[in-house]
């Protein structure tokens, strides 16, 4: 989960549509790591971080304006995991910014994420998608993505939590 910090004031580029550039760049940099012969190239999942709130305290200053900056970055998220073929989950649908800084997560909201991520990380690594590419990987080096169509599976909130049964 990347991009809460990229709406710092100090940051040149500091819009939605920037930090998923910087998210892509990201993931195909993974893409181009070497792996070892045989190994497949592993699934991505992009989180995208709960929407920034009005920045309190310490950081206050420095993220002037981060609340209207950060907004549209799920769905920029989206439109990346789409474009690049990766997983897709929206921290918003499980927790919210911090109460006491307005940025950050409190220790309590780290536990629900965690509690989410785990059930989606999970799904993504048993399910028979990722199991037959990373099978057709291994023989040939390689993964071969599925179709590419997404699932849109409702959260337990009225917002959508969106991951994609396909692997990268």
């Amino acid at each position: 989960m990347l991009g809460t910090n990229d709406f710092q004031f100090s940051h040149p580029y500091n819009d939605a549509w920037s930090a998923a550039q910087g998210i892509a760049m990201l993931v195909n940099e993974i893409r181009k790591a070497p792996i070892e012969p045989g190994v497949p190239v592993p699934p991505v999942l992009i989180v995208s971080p709960p929407q920034i709130r009005s920045p309190r305290g310490s950081i206050a200053a420095k993220f002037r304006g981060a609340e209207l900056k950060c907004t549209g970055l799920a769905e920029a998220y989206v439109q990346v995991a789409l474009s690049l073929v990766c997983h897709f989950f929206d921290a918003e649908t499980v927790t919210s910014a911090s109460n006491v800084d307005g940025v950050h997560l409190d220790p309590d909201q780290h536990l629900k994420l965690g509690n989410a991520l785990a059930e989606i990380v999970q799904s993504i690594l048993t399910s028979p998608s990722t199991r037959l590419a990373m099978t057709v990987s291994l023989r040939i080096r390689r993964p071969r993505p599925s179709d590419g169509n997404p699932e849109v599976v409702p959260s337990r909130k009225s917002a959508w939590r969106k991951h994609s049964a396909v692997e990268c």
